[in-house]
């Protein structure tokens, strides 16, 4: 598990997450045999690609088939999947494709069961100021564990007014939301400086909080936090 906050105004738009990265719970014949460990606590779980006029972070699995998920993004998004004037074709083919990619997992690696993802994807449909949208994706398996479904929610942004989405661990999503739900009021204009710090911040509030991770006995968040930020004067062409 994971902490992700992804932040959207009418200027500017941020992503940002914990660092923690865990081991996954180790398979043999389809059962799961060994508890997750903590590997690492500076795996970057944001993205930011096309100079910055996509960015987004991901939570749930985050390795497969000897390659990161930011890199399976990364290959799918460059190989086909990029609609430079169109967001929603760039999600659509994304879905379709990721999709797939997690349907094709070995049952040695990870289990049908375990193959959840969610992403927060944001771009511009035009390359203009005040364009952006902000997409959630949710990639589960179905009740029988035979196919992959992705739940899609589209957020705009509102002028003079911060929209926001939360991922990962649900002690620590219950933090940052009360976090944000209170230093978001205290903010008159909202400005990229202004909400990149207080991310810092609600990512370190959501590790604190954090609870351990359902397969193993460490804290489900930790480590270093990752902000990824666009402003709308970078999106004119």
């Amino acid at each position: 598990m994971s902490i992700s906050i992804s932040l959207l105004t009418t200027d500017c738009a941020l992503v940002a997450s914990d660092g923690r990265l865990t081991s996954g719970v180790e398979i043999n014949n389809s059962m799961a045999v060994k508890s997750a460990m903590p590997i690492s606590d500076t795996f970057d779980k944001t993205f930011s690609f096309f100079e910055s006029r996509l960015i987004g972070t991901v939570t749930g699995t985050m390795e497969f088939d000897g390659a990161t998920i930011i890199n399976h993004i990364e290959s799918i998004l460059k190989n086909g999947c990029y609609y430079e004037n169109s967001i929603e074709l760039t999600v659509e083919c994304l879905n379709l494709k990721l999709k797939e990619k997690l349907e094709q997992i070995s049952l040695n690696e990870i289990l049908f069961k375990y193959r959840k993802i969610d992403m927060t994807l944001i771009g511009s449909s035009s390359g203009k100021n005040n364009d952006f949208n902000l997409y959630n994706l949710c990639f589960a398996p179905d009740s029988s564990n035979d196919n992959i479904i992705v739940i899609e929610e589209k957020l705009t942004p509102i002028k003079n007014k911060v929209a926001w989405q939360l991922f990962g661990d649900d002690s620590a999503r219950k933090a940052v939301k009360e976090f944000l739900d209170s230093e978001l009021a205290k903010i008159k204009v909202a400005t990229e400086k202004n909400l990149r710090s207080l991310l810092y911040k609600a990512i370190r509030h959501g590790i604190k909080h954090s609870s351990n991770s359902p397969f193993g006995n460490e804290k489900s968040c930790g480590g270093k936090v990752f902000v990824k930020s666009m402003k709308s004067q970078y999106m004119v062409k």
